[in-house]
């Protein structure tokens, strides 16, 4: 009795409604017979185009999206915004960590901001901080934090990274802006206290009893 070894190969078949079905088959001879059976492709398929169109999304969203591993914190997925913030190809920042990232954190506080998300106590952590640029500059940052654990898959925090420097550089323009408007405000009220205090002490010379009030 002799065997040949197993044949794989995809086609299509036309089923009865007339529609066409993915079909992935294995066939081998066993004693001068051909067997054959066949796997429809047609649901990991839609689950592949549902990936890609997925992964289209979040490479085309403008603010860095981080998919990273709870245990070794290594990054597993980064988005075209990550790397137009940071300023590393994709290759790069799937050897790095977020703490690569991150020079406002050490491993232990970083860890003990992902503790209560990890253990179920909060489902969101959101804060601000700065990334480090390849280029060496910070950027000020608001950073979304999430943990997933879903059912038969591997547990990974996404982390959502927003560019803060212009909302920052606002803020700043703001601050002068009401300081110089105080300042200005403050100058005259300061000269005319002034001068009231020297006419009411005489200095001056006599006052009207209708000056004095």
């Amino acid at each position: 009795m002799s065997f040949t070894p197993t044949t794989g190969f995809e086609c299509r078949w036309r089923h009865k409604d007339g529609r066409w079905v993915p079909l992935a088959w294995n066939a081998t001879a066993k004693g001068g017979v051909f067997y054959a059976a066949a796997v429809d492709l047609s649901e990991i398929l839609r689950k592949e185009r549902d990936l890609r169109q997925f992964k289209k999304t979040l490479d085309s969203t403008k603010d860095a999206i981080l998919i990273f591993d709870p245990t070794s914190l290594k990054i597993l997925y980064a988005n075209q915004g990550a790397v137009n913030h940071c300023g590393y190809s994709v290759d790069e920042l799937l050897e790095k960590t977020p703490l690569d990232l991150n020079p406002s954190f050490d491993e232990p506080r970083y860890r003990k901001l992902l503790e209560p998300l990890v253990m179920g106590q909060s489902e969101v952590a959101t804060f601000e901080t700065l990334h480090r640029h390849k280029a060496g500059h910070d950027i000020p940052v608001e950073v979304v934090l999430q943990y997933m654990a879903p059912e038969g898959e591997q547990p990974r925090f996404i982390n959502i990274v927003r560019d803060a420097s212009e909302r920052k550089r606002l803020e700043k323009l703001k601050s002068e802006f009401v300081s110089t408007v105080s300042h200005e405000l403050r100058t005259p009220l300061t000269s005319i206290r002034g001068s009231r205090g020297l006419g009411a002490g005489g200095i001056t010379g006599g006052l009207p009893k209708a000056a004095k009030e």
